[in-house]
Formats: structure tokens, C-alpha cells, sequence
């Protein structure tokens, strides 16, 4: 499957969305209550939560970036994959997840906020691509580390970024998404949540021409094993 990581644009917007639902639901169904799941990932809320970031973008500059992964199709263009991240400047965020991680941060380092591939299109790479967008991205802001926050005891997300340099640091920690969706009432364990540290960036900046290679060599060499097994 062919793709092109680019910079996403208002006119996204819809789409963006679209795929970021889908894929929050498939992913996560089974891991949150269903009143939480679709408080938390609906096209009304997603929409207003993108349309805050493509704001913030124009407010702040390179401090924010959003990446849309785009597939050619008999359709026309779709987008496949969505993500976005952005240089931590709030103090006070800061001081939260040097809290959590036990550690202090430095005064620069980064946060990937989204990442989402449409379930059709997952296992061909997509997400290793828009992290190596977001890692180069990072890296011109001169941040050299990064965070991220995911679902705690997720798998999924456990093993990709577990690919990409990650390490899971400090404890299990509890947010009220519930609450902050709408959904009051529905807080539960469902609302734990992982701190992901990347002590170095440029592990998931490698360009996506090296990364395209890298990622077909390794599918070719698990079907060749696949192949002797049988």
C-alpha cells in the first residue's frame, strides 16, 4: 500500500475525524465502557477537538503539527491514518508529568497527542510513518524527548511504541475522561492511563524513505519464515 504523510489542513477536517473515530472504537471497545467510549470518541466531540487543534496551530505556529497518512483510492484521496503533537510549554503540564514519571523534564521535549489508523489499514506501516513525521517535527523544535499517554494495559498500543523506543516509566495513573466528556457517573478503572517516555526522539524520526525500506525488508523476511513453517 502506497502513502503520503502530509501536513493536515482544515479542509481535513471531516475525514480526519471519521478516522480517528472508527479506529478509537475498533481499538478500544471491550477496554472502556460503551457510555464513555462514545461520549469520549464521537464525531461531535472528535470535531470539536480537532477544530481546537487546527486553532491552536494557527495561534502557535510549529509548536503544533497535525499529519494526515493519505492512500490514493478509485475515490479519490483518503485519509488512512491521523496524528498529531506538539512542544510542551505549560508549566504546569510539566510539573504533572515529571510527577508521574518521577523525574524532571526538560524545559523543551514533546507530547504525541493522536495517533490512529483506520483498521483496514493497519500492519502496512502507516504508523511507524506519521511517527517518523511527528519525530522530525519535534526534532526542528529542539525537542529531543518525548511522552505519550495511552490506555493503560492497552496491548495495541503497548507493542508499537514499545517498537519505537518507548519505555514505560513511572506509575499507572487516573484521569476523569468521564467527567470531562460528559459522561458523568461512568468514571471506572476503564480510566487508567500509561506514561510512555522516549528518552531519545531520533529513534522514531528515521526518515520515511529508510523506514519504507526497513519496514518491506522485515515483512519479507517474516513471510519467508511463515513460508518454511508450513
Amino acid at each position: 500500500m502506497s502513502v503520503i504523510i502530509r501536513s493536515a489542513v482544515p479542509s481535513d477536517l471531516p475525514h480526519i475525524v471519521q478516522t480517528h473515530s472508527l479506529s478509537a472504537m475498533q481499538a478500544y471497545g471491550g477496554h472502556i465502557s460503551p457510555a464513555v467510549l462514545e461520549a469520549t470518541f464521537s464525531l461531535e466531540k472528535l470535531h470539536a477537538n480537532w477544530a481546537r487543534s487546527f486553532q491552536q496551530k494557527a495561534e502557535r505556529g510549529d509548536e503544533h503539527a497535525l499529519f494526515v497518512a493519505e492512500r490514493a483510492s478509485g475515490g479519490g484521496p483518503e485519509i488512512v491514518g491521523v496524528a498529531r503533537c506538539h512542544v510542551v510549554s505549560d508549566a504546569a503540564e510539566r510539573s504533572f508529568v515529571a510527577g508521574v514519571m518521577g523525574r524532571s523534564m526538560p524545559r523543551a521535549y514533546g507530547e504525541v497527542q493522536t495517533l490512529y489508523v483506520h483498521p483496514r489499514h493497519q500492519g502496512f506501516g502507516v504508523g511507524h510513518f506519521l511517527m517518523s513525521a511527528m519525530g522530525g517535527h519535534l526534532l526542528k523544535q529542539g525537542a529531543a524527548q518525548a511522552v505519550v499517554v495511552t490506555l493503560g494495559g492497552y496491548s495495541g498500543s503497548s507493542r508499537f511504541y514499545q517498537s519505537v523506543g518507548g519505555a514505560l516509566h513511572g506509575g499507572r495513573f487516573e484521569q476523569d475522561v468521564a467527567a470531562a466528556s460528559g459522561a458523568v457517573g461512568q468514571k471506572t478503572a476503564d480510566c487508567r492511563f500509561d506514561m510512555w517516555f522516549f528518552p531519545d526522539v531520533r529513534r522514531f524520526a528515521t526518515p520515511i524513505c529508510i523506514l519504507k525500506n526497513r519496514l518491506a525488508s522485515d515483512r519479507i523476511k517474516r513471510e519467508e519464515k511463515e513460508r518454511a513453517c508450513i
